[in-house]
């Protein structure tokens, strides 16, 4: 799994090929982040989530 954050969009390749968008703004922490924290995550809850530091 690869997680990537740009300037407007949360980005998450899945196991099964797909890749799923989402707006940058449903998350003000990672919005607000700097490139090093946003490149700060683990998978949680075996593989359902993911968390930033």
């Amino acid at each position: 799994m690869n997680v990537t954050v740009s300037e407007d969009t949360l980005s998450v390749d899945l196991s099964d090929g797909r890749t799923i968008f989402v707006p940058l703004g449903w998350f003000p922490r990672l919005r607000y982040a700097s490139d090093v924290q946003r490149k700060n995550w683990r998978l949680i809850s075996r593989g359902n989530g993911i968390h930033t530091f």
